[in-house]
């Protein structure tokens, strides 16, 4: 009896009978069978030939509190300062109402399509405005500590399964790197293990106050450019890189992740953060599923089914 037939008699593959059917029945997929067929490739190359590439922004976290707020992401935070700062007992409150309010004509800005840069001008502006107002390393962990963002269930053990395992895991976000890790450290109580990378806004600091940004700037739709920038798509290193990629995110645009790195095969998960319950929504999980190979719909959406998969895979690579 083969190998595969051991862990999986009904279907002789490392297919559907490998995921809870609970867990799969909230899933929706693209195509059954290529996405049985990149489950199977992904599992009999094992880890060493697998590499985990995670949106951070309401995909490692989670896009609603336990009551029901929308969950802070990166520059959410960032933009709450003066309400860190009041919580945190400091007299800030001007300084941090001046900052708030220039970050807000930025939102309304970009709302009525007037930054004639686009996404590019969006984050410039908001990198900017907080190199000029002094940014501090105490004002980013006090902004941290006073967020409401969570992790996404199954995101811990996702981490810690990827880390037991040591596989090759990039986080790609649009977000700020330090806010990230302090997120990981601080409320998280995550420690990252040594094959983790973080791509993300980089801040400059000089006796601990924001300077600038080392670049290359990355946005919401520019991931594969950023990710090819860095190296991660140089032929020249096709041989020491995975050949497998899992992909996790909340939007069409991470999906361009994949055209910045190299690799032969792919299978990509995206979490839309509600049910398609009208036309907006129907039409939003209509284009997740014209560019994701699965779609879990819902606030509730969590990692059971990836994390099962890569069980699968550890236990197999035991026996």
């Amino acid at each position: 009896m083969s190998k595969d037939e051991k862990l999986h008699p009904e279907t002789n593959s490392f297919g559907k009978s490998a995921v809870d059917v609970n867990v799969a029945q909230k899933v929706l997929h693209r195509d059954e069978n290529a996405i049985h067929f990149k489950r199977r490739k992904i599992a009999r190359e094992g880890f060493k030939n697998l590499h985990v590439v995670l949106d951070f922004d309401h995909t490692l976290t989670s896009s609603f509190t336990v009551g029901g707020e929308r969950c802070h992401e990166c520059h959410d935070i960032i933009h709450n300062i003066g309400v860190a700062c009041a919580n945190a007992g400091d007299d800030y409150d001007d300084e941090w109402t001046t900052f708030r309010e220039e970050i807000d004509r930025m939102w309304s800005d970009a709302e009525a399509g007037l930054h004639s840069g686009g996404l590019r001008e969006w984050w410039e502006r908001f990198n900017e405005i907080m190199v000029r107002h002094n940014f501090s390393r105490e004002n980013l962990i006090l902004a941290v500590d006073s967020a409401n963002t969570i992790m996404r269930p199954g995101a811990c053990e996702l981490l810690d399964l990827l880390k037991r395992n040591n596989v090759r895991t990039t986080i790609v976000s649009a977000g700020i790197h330090d806010v990230i890790e302090e997120c990981f450290k601080r409320r998280f109580g995550v420690d990252l293990h040594e094959n983790v990378r973080i791509v993300a806004n980089v801040p400059v600091w000089d006796k601990d106050i924001l300077q600038g940004w080392k670049g290359p700037l990355i946005f919401s739709r520019n991931k594969a450019e950023v990710l090819n920038a860095l190296g991660y798509c140089s032929k020249d290193d096709f041989m020491k890189l995975p050949k497998n990629i899992i992909l996790a995110g909340n939007s069409v645009g991470d999906v361009d992740c994949l055209h910045g790195i190299t690799h032969e095969c792919n299978l990509t998960f995206g979490f839309l953060n509600k049910e398609a319950t009208d036309d907006s929504s129907a039409l939003a999980l209509s284009k997740f599923q014209e560019n994701y190979d699965l779609v879990e719909c819902g606030k509730d959406a969590d990692f059971g089914y990836l994390t099962q998969f890569l069980s699968m895979i550890e236990n197999q690579s035991e026996h």
